[in-house]
């Protein structure tokens, strides 16, 4: 989608591998240059998108629009229609998307079943000492994870074995090293019995 509030030059003037380089440097690293009107729409993020004129004058007026030069640079944009080549080159060689292995990441990755998701209820509303023993099938694999990580996060000093918390710092080293130093500073706490009033499901 371009920003036809913009400058729209660049779309004019540079090449699709220029126009790639600039879109992802950082504004206060452009100096001189143009930034690229192009915003990238995320379909997962529940963008609002509109036709045109459903911005009335007076409201384009009131957010500081100049809907005539967004105007200009739509009629510019349609007797150049090398630029839409441009753009899809931008994005159809850009770099594959690489799946995380952290599983707190794969929220996206789809959607819980209903029979998992009763299940993930059980578990919110089973008490801490009895967690170990639950017997409980899951169909979707990650929340096997999750529920590892919820159980290590929220109580550690209640479950966790000497043959679990190996895997456990390994996975907190490598996915939140800040986590896993304040995991240390609070061991002492944990082993004193402090306690523990809050819980975080992760999912």
């Amino acid at each position: 989608m371009v920003d036809l509030a913009g400058d729209i030059s660049p779309l004019l003037e540079l090449d699709s591998d220029t126009l790639r380089e600039r879109l992802y440097t950082a504004k206060t690293d452009l100096g001189d240059n143009a930034a690229v009107p192009v915003k990238l729409v995320h379909i997962n993020k529940c963008p609002v998108l509109a036709q045109a004129n459903t911005l009335r004058p007076e409201d384009a007026d009131r957010l500081g629009i100049n809907r005539q030069h967004c105007l200009d640079n739509l009629k510019i944009l349609r007797e150049n229609p090398q630029v839409r080549e441009k753009v899809v080159a931008i994005f159809a060689e850009a770099e594959p998307f690489t799946p995380s292995d952290n599983v707190d990441a794969q929220l996206y990755n789809g959607f819980f079943s209903d029979a998992d998701r009763a299940a993930m209820k059980i578990v919110l509303e089973t008490e801490p000492r009895n967690l170990p023993a639950l017997d409980i099938t899951f169909v979707d694999k990650r929340i096997e994870k999750l529920l590892f990580n919820y159980r290590a996060r929220n109580f550690p000093g209640r479950w966790i074995m000497p043959s679990s918390n190996a895997g456990w710092s390994t996975a907190a080293r490598s996915s939140r090293p800040s986590f896993y130093k304040v995991m240390q500073m609070n061991c002492r706490c944990w082993h004193n019995n402090m306690p523990i009033t809050k819980r975080k499901w992760r999912c």
